[in-house]
């Protein structure tokens, strides 16, 4: 059973659920079956399309075309501000999984995610120095220095 307390982010089969219902106009009248939208920035290729196991069921055909609309890193299909617009003014925060370049923290700031997730937040708070963006109370001098210390700590 799912505990209501714990936040849950979206499934594979609900981002495409999502994107559909977005594209037909219907996004409002649904429910959306999740507390965060989370977008996979990383390159989706025909290989982990096929072997992803949420898409077991569908033909190879379908397959195909998902591989061939899903390309690019990020994912260009992915990349519509005005959906995001429209998940946040439900309550749904956007988050962008996987930044791991300058380039990607950029592109999820462009285009209006909510937050971000990566696994080089050394990269994020310079990055986040460098554009004079800073987050209430956090000093990002010293959020870097910690970092630095976590990572010292953890060789």
């Amino acid at each position: 059973t799912h505990d209501p307390e714990i936040p849950t982010c979206t499934s594979i089969n609900n981002i495409l659920r999502v994107l559909v219902m977005y594209m037909f106009g219907l996004l409002p009248f649904i429910n959306l079956g999740c507390d965060a939208f989370g977008i996979d920035v990383r390159s989706v290729s025909q290989e982990r399309i096929n072997n992803e196991k949420a898409l077991s069921k569908l033909p190879q055909w379908i397959k195909n075309i998902m591989g061939y609309v899903f390309h690019g890193t990020p994912p260009n299909l992915l990349m519509l501000p005005h959906l995001y617009n429209i998940l946040r003014k439900r309550g749904v925060p956007v988050y962008f999984l996987g930044i791991d370049t300058v380039e990607l923290v950029h592109v999820a700031v462009e285009k209006g995610a909510t937050g971000i997730l990566t696994d080089k937040p050394r990269l994020l708070c310079s990055y986040m120095k460098s554009k004079r963006i800073s987050l209430n109370p956090v000093d990002l001098d010293s959020a870097v220095e910690e970092v630095e210390l976590l990572e010292e700590k953890n060789k």
